[in-house]
């Protein structure tokens, strides 16, 4: 009984991030930090300035990018910023920021995709959201 409560525990440690370790095998992308912190609401009118530590880890191709994504939460709207850092094979952190205008919407999200060369999609990203109030 105690083995099978200690198994659920680790499961829901690693599920939630805690301890997180890629597989070294594998490709992946992590927000380490962000600035402003996603706790506090960002207020429509004001600039910010976005800056974002990823960590990454590159295995299948010699080089790729990572990318900074900042779009508002309702469809059709152009992205804020796309601001691409060019990263090589192996594991490393970049810093990426940008100064946003806070826009009339709801949210803003956050996305840190990582691409390999060549490559035309990913499925490995990272995100946060940040509310924005009025």
């Amino acid at each position: 009984m105690n083995w099978v409560r200690l198994s659920i525990l680790g499961s829901v440690m690693v599920a939630s991030g805690w301890g997180w370790q890629p597989d070294p095998a594998v490709d992946s992308v992590r927000i380490l930090s962000i600035s402003p912190t996603t706790d506090d609401p960002l207020r429509v009118g004001e600039t910010v300035t976005f800056q974002v530590e990823v960590e990454y880890n590159l295995t299948s191709a010699n080089s790729g990018s990572v990318t900074l994504v900042i779009q508002q939460a309702e469809s059709g709207r152009q992205p804020l910023a796309n601001e691409t850092e060019v990263i090589m094979k192996g594991r490393a952190r970049v810093v990426l920021s940008k100064d946003v205008r806070i826009p009339e919407t709801k949210a803003l999200q956050i996305f840190t995709p990582l691409n390999v060369q060549g490559g035309t999609s990913t499925r490995v990203v990272d995100n946060r959201i940040h509310k924005v109030l009025g």
